[in-house]
Formats: C-alpha cells, sequence, structure tokens
C-alpha cells in the first residue's frame, strides 16, 4: 500500500461548519480512480437543540479518499485511508466482565504460534494461536485460529506469552479482540496473577488480578 498524504486538516468558515442551520454536501475522489466514485453523506437527526450536527459518510471502495465538505460558506477539506468493512474492529460492547463474556462468541486463553503481516494493507497482521483453555465458543482446547489484528489499536501478541482473549466474529469477517484497550490480559508464567498489556495501563481493566479469580469467574458464567 502507497502513502495515504494529504493537505493538513483544516476549515474555512464565515460562521462554522457542522452547526445547525445550513445542509452539508459532500464531494470527494478516490486517488487513482476513473469510474467517478464518489462518497455520500447520510443527514443528522434529533439534534434540533444542539450546537453540532452528527452525519454519516459512506465510501464505496477502499482506499485513499480527498473528501470536500461544504456548509453555506463552510469547507472543511480532508484526506482518509478507507478500509474494508472486513477489517473493522470487533464492535462489541463491554461494559464489565458479564456484559463482554455475553457479548463474545468465544472466550479463551491462547498463545501464538505465528504472526504474519496483512499482505494487502500495512499495519496490520495476523495471528495463528494455539488454544490451551476455553470457557466460551467454537474453539476447542487443542484447536488453533487465526486472528486479525490492528497494530496501532490493538496490543501485540508474543509468542512467549498465554493470553485471555475475548473474540468476536461476524458473518464474512476474521475473528477480531473486543475492547482490546480493556479485556486482553496476559496469563503471568508463576500462574499467579493476570498482568495488563502495554496498552491498557492507565484504561479501566475489566478482567481479574490473578488467574484463580478471573478462571473461576469466567467458569461461572460458562454455566
Amino acid at each position: 500500500m502507497g502513502e495515504c498524504h494529504g493537505p493538513p486538516l483544516r476549515r474555512r468558515e464565515q460562521g462554522a461548519l457542522g452547526k445547525t442551520g445550513p445542509a452539508v454536501s459532500l464531494s470527494g475522489r478516490l486517488w487513482g480512480d476513473t469510474n467517478g466514485l464518489a462518497p455520500t453523506i447520510t443527514p443528522s437527526g434529533g439534534y434540533d437543540k444542539e450546537s453540532y450536527q452528527a452525519s454519516g459518510v459512506t465510501f464505496p471502495a477502499p482506499g485513499c479518499w480527498e473528501v470536500v465538505a461544504r456548509a453555506a460558506t463552510s469547507e472543511l477539506r480532508f484526506v482518509v485511508f478507507v478500509y474494508p468493512k472486513t477489517y473493522s474492529g470487533a464492535g462489541r460492547p463491554c461494559q464489565d466482565l458479564a456484559d463482554i463474556y455475553s457479548q463474545s462468541d468465544a472466550v479463551v486463553l491462547a498463545t501464538s504460534a505465528s504472526e504474519r503481516p496483512d499482505t494487502t494493507y500495512a499495519g496490520f497482521s495476523w495471528y495463528t494461536l494455539n488454544v490451551s483453555r476455553s470457557w466460551k465458543g467454537p474453539i476447542s482446547v487443542g484447536g488453533t485460529f487465526d486472528l486479525l489484528s490492528d497494530a496501532d489499536a490493538e496490543p501485540r501478541i508474543t509468542p512467549t506469552a498465554r493470553y485471555v482473549l475475548f473474540l468476536a466474529r461476524d458473518a464474512g469477517r476474521p475473528w477480531r479482540i473486543i475492547c482490546p484497550f480493556r479485556s486482553v490480559a496476559i496469563d503471568d508464567a508463576s500462574r499467579q496473577l493476570v498482568r495488563p498489556t502495554d496498552h491498557q495501563r492507565g484504561s479501566a481493566i475489566i478482567t481479574d488480578a490473578d488467574v484463580a479469580s478471573l478462571d473461576a469467574r469466567l467458569a461461572d458464567l460458562a454455566k
């Protein structure tokens, strides 16, 4: 994948782009496209009493997009790289341990057997993991599975540690970690402690601090 760079994010205004009032129009181009593809904007609703409007933007294809949004005399230009939906995160809620367990399609203790960079999009990696404990889902003890990981948003899975993973797999998509900043925990070699990954420091961790307690709570949720 080549570099996707554009002008700095900026807004030219006489007023304010995005505030309640003028409708927002959107135009854009996909770099390298010759078919006239264009993004579309979904108007917002229910923000009549707010000082802003939240709108959705849909891109018809992945790649590097240059986008211009206009509202009256206001203008916003930006460049963004769009990934396919199959590369999006799990998108499941994780309020607490019970919640993330119920939202998971699988909950396992696993060790990385291999890591390989994604050949299509930089910044993503594929892991093959071996399962040594399973609290939920179709992946049995002794089995393996492939996990897609975003290196910029998820902790790296090293081959020297065992990980407690709460996983989701939507139709047509690979296994992904749910709320990786809050849920991924390393099973300490001493079998006494579950310690958070570096990405979790300062975040509200939802896993227990010791192996026995976490195992007992997950086993109870599995009943």
